[in-house]
């Protein structure tokens, strides 16, 4: 059963897929060729200025992440140390 819903999954979204280039595909004459590849330049750089805006802290975490139970300096010069190895 899961094995069918995956592949239904996957040709709705390829159906979505040829939908969008049949509705696009007018877009490419020769005139206005260029504003196709602008719209999907501008959609790319608005979507990886919204994953950094919502991912930013992220990148604070992952030293304190990384470095515990380890006496290996952080990115602000502090170790980390676990209350087993203050005792």
């Amino acid at each position: 059963r899961m094995k069918g819903l995956i592949f239904a999954i996957v040709l709705f979204t390829n159906a979505l897929s040829s939908a969008l280039v049949l509705i696009i595909s007018p877009s490419f004459a020769d005139p206005n060729l260029i504003w196709p590849f602008v719209g999907i330049g501008g959609g790319c750089v608005i979507a990886a200025v919204a994953i950094w805006w919502f991912f930013r802290h992220m990148d604070d975490e992952e030293g304190s992440v990384v470095a515990i139970g380890t006496d290996r300096p952080i990115d602000d010069g502090t170790t980390l140390t676990t209350d087993s190895e203050k005792a």
